[in-house]
């Protein structure tokens, strides 16, 4: 390498990750603001409960965000990460894998190393330029499984994670029928006024079911052999023939992000929550085009 390189949080995501931290700010600050304002007392016992039970989760993602490596430098010596609290610096011998990992609903990049991990978003400007410049540097381009019985999980917190993503959903159509139960009885408000709040909570819970369906359909776990493609989900388990997958393409703006693969009048949605989804990507892309030769 010639020259050192920094890649750095794209500046959209740098706005939104700064409109957030303000948020949380804010949220974890307000029970000692209100209190020192003699107002904590005076508002609704119910307000009250919730803004202490918001506070410690709004600290809490603030100790999140003040691990995340906004900056990551590169050099000819390896590689240095930067967050809100410190700084961390890994030469090229001491990294042993690259991992894409998930964590929290946020995919990230793992360099694994003797004395534990270090790790930096996948939402960087020029992510993949780096990780190339990262696995150019490392034996066997870092992979962190090799052979012909390769195996990718889903890590159960992220079922976790996703559950409850969706619950929320399901709880914001909630809102929107109880608004429109309210709104049906008052005069004031007319009955297309009314409908139109319907019709919204009724397309939030079609797509709260069409998310839930799709997300029973991704499997917790794919495993590459010599002569198929084994997928296990919730309720099944499917094996393919390489031969058998006709197409391999990004999922279209309905289904959640990964990968759908096509096998005949069937396809599979392989979603961007399992570890190491690059390598399985990159690995299912090299079977296919062994098994066309």
């Amino acid at each position: 390498m010639s020259a050192a390189k920094t890649y750095q949080l794209k500046p959209v995501v740098m706005a939104r990750a700064l409109a957030e931290i303000t948020v949380l700010f804010i949220l974890s600050a307000l029970p000692l603001v209100l209190f020192l304002c003699g107002r904590f007392f005076e508002i609704h016992i119910v307000f009250r409960a919730g803004v202490c039970i918001v506070a410690p989760f709004a600290l809490l993602g603030l100790w999140g965000f003040s691990q995340l490596s906004f900056k990551v430098e590169v050099n000819e010596e390896g590689l240095a990460t930067r967050s809100i609290l410190k700084r961390s610096f890994l030469s090229w011998s001491q990294i042993l894998s690259l991992k894409q990992t998930n964590r929290m609903g946020l995919r990230e990049y793992s360099l694994e190393h003797e004395g534990g991990s270090l790790s930096f978003p996948s939402l960087l400007n020029h992510v993949a330029e780096l990780v190339e410049t990262i696995r150019s540097h490392l034996p066997n381009r870092g992979r962190s499984t090799t052979g012909d019985a390769q195996v990718y999980k889903v890590a159960p917190i992220m079922f976790l994670v996703e559950l409850f993503k969706i619950g929320l959903q399901a709880g914001f159509s909630a809102v929107f029928f109880w608004f429109y139960d309210s709104l049906k009885h008052s005069a004031k408000v007319s009955h297309e006024d009314s409908l139109f709040v319907l019709a919204l909570a009724v397309l939030i819970l079609l797509a709260v079911i069409w998310k839930l369906i799709q997300f029973f359909r991704m499997p917790s776990e794919v495993q590459i052999l010599h002569d198929k493609l084994a997928l296990k989900t919730i309720f099944k388990s499917i094996e393919l023939a390489w031969s058998d997958i006709s197409k391999l393409a990004p999922a279209g703006m309905l289904f959640p992000e990964g990968l759908m693969l096509s096998a005949g009048k069937h396809t599979y949605l392989i979603g961007n929550n399992v570890d190491c989804f690059d390598e399985l990507v990159e690995e299912i892309q090299l079977r296919l085009r062994r098994s066309s030769t």
